[in-house]
C-alpha cells in the first residue's frame, strides 16, 4: 500500500529543494522575483453553461477560458 505524503510534507519538502544547490554546485539565485499567480475565479455558467447532462457547452467553456 503506497503511503501518500501530505501537504505539509511536501512544502517542506520544495522548501528543501529550494535551499539545495543548483546542477553546477553554485546555490540558486536568491534575488528572483516573486510574482505568485492571481487567484481568479470563474463560474462557467456565468458564460452559458447548462449543467443538463444534454447541452453542448463547448462555446460556454471557451468563452470561459478566454476571460
Amino acid at each position: 500500500m503506497k503511503k501518500l505524503l501530505s501537504t505539509a510534507a511536501l512544502c517542506a519538502i520544495a522548501a528543501g529543494l529550494a535551499h539545495s544547490a543548483d546542477i553546477d554546485g553554485k546555490p540558486p539565485m536568491t534575488n528572483a522575483p516573486v510574482n505568485p499567480a492571481e487567484k481568479r475565479e470563474f463560474n462557467v455558467t456565468e458564460y452559458g453553461a447548462l449543467g443538463d447532462d444534454k447541452t453542448d457547452n463547448t462555446e460556454a467553456f471557451t468563452k470561459c477560458l478566454e476571460a
